[in-house]
């Protein structure tokens, strides 16, 4: 599939017209770290000291990774880490080429309940009201669950269930 960066991971966590505002302060620079590395960007010096303490290999992926496991506890910032990337991947990244006419890609963000979904798109809608860079590109009011951008994308936020996820 044809995929063009607007940015990188790097660029849109130090811009603060992009995400740089969205996991900001030394709190989050694990989370960063570990978002930079995950679309094998390279690390710096300290960067890859703290990725070498989170997960005991020696340097950073040298290509984007297709998964992340991560062994986090409550309260570990999942929430917010992921509904950034989750808007780096809708927003900065140009899906271009990968949709016929009239067809709209979709980006589902599944949390393991409810409430937890309602948290995931809190984060995601104020990224996407807050953020002048995303901002723009949203499509028409957001519904419950779903926040349509003009790139076609559809964000759409649910709670993990058996029942209803496929694939």
């Amino acid at each position: 599939p044809l995929m063009r960066l607007l940015c990188s991971m790097r660029e849109a966590l130090e811009d603060d017209n992009v995400l740089g505002r969205s996991l900001p302060g030394d709190s989050w620079r694990n989370w960063r770290t570990l978002l930079i590395a995950s679309r094998g960007e390279p690390l710096t010096v300290e960067e890859r000291e703290v990725f070498r303490e989170l997960t005991t290999r020696e340097r950073e992926p040298v290509e984007p990774v297709d998964e992340v496991w991560a062994v986090v506890g409550r309260g570990g910032g999942k929430t917010a880490a992921l509904s950034t990337a989750a808007a780096y991947y809708a927003g900065c990244v140009d899906h271009g080429g990968n949709f016929k006419a009239a067809q709209r890609g979709r980006l589902p963000v599944m949390a393991v309940a409810k409430e937890a979904a309602v948290d995931a798109f809190n984060y995601l809608s104020g990224i996407f009201s807050e953020f002048q860079f995303f901002a723009d590109m949203v499509d028409g009011e957001p519904t419950a669950s779903m926040i349509r951008l003009t790139n076609a994308v559809d964000i759409m936020v649910t709670a993990a269930s058996f029942k209803t996820i496929r694939g």
